[in-house]
């Protein structure tokens, strides 16, 4: 990464830490889950704006930030991403909400699949730390929806990755 990127990772960095350190009723440390949804990123050395998006994805969905407010500080595409990796809350059934997060995301881009991939995975492991089985469902869910609805374009070695887990 270059000097201007490392720069735009700190930043992305601190403006999680300050955006989601103090949130109340969360069933899981969602400051260390974007953390290492972005550190995933950032360690395989993805585009930039992929692990900018990574450190922020759940952003706008936990806290007041705006879509606009990423974009002034950050960028268009990392908004769009970011965006992307937002649940609907106006869809109530919880099933049909998370169909429509995977499908929004591999249709927006190949970035936002790879985000949303990160997120799947790093989710995971921390139910699968915790014998969450109730989590661990919801993240093969997510598997299985995610490998029903892929374009076959997208062939990001994190696909792999998270498909391994189902088999």
């Amino acid at each position: 990464y270059s000097k201007y990127e490392q720069q735009k990772i700190k930043e992305a960095i601190v403006f999680s830490c300050q955006k989601l350190a103090n949130l109340e009723n969360s069933n899981k440390p969602v400051l260390l889950h974007a953390i290492s949804v972005g550190t995933r990123l950032y360690s395989n050395n993805y585009q930039v704006q992929i692990v900018i998006a990574g450190y922020l994805h759940d952003i706008i969905e936990d806290t007041h930030i705006t879509k606009r407010q990423i974009e002034k500080k950050f960028g268009r595409e990392v908004s769009e991403i970011v965006l992307a990796n937002t649940k609907n809350t106006n869809i109530k059934e919880r099933s049909e909400r998370h169909r429509e997060l995977i499908k929004r995301c591999l249709s927006h881009s190949e970035k936002a699949a790879i985000v949303k991939a990160a997120d799947i995975l790093d989710n995971y492991t921390y139910y699968t730390n915790l014998a969450d089985q109730y989590g661990i469902n919801y993240c093969l869910d997510n598997i299985q929806l995610f490998k029903r609805y892929m374009q076959e374009r997208y062939t990001d070695r994190i696909f792999t990755e998270m498909f391994t887990i189902i088999k």
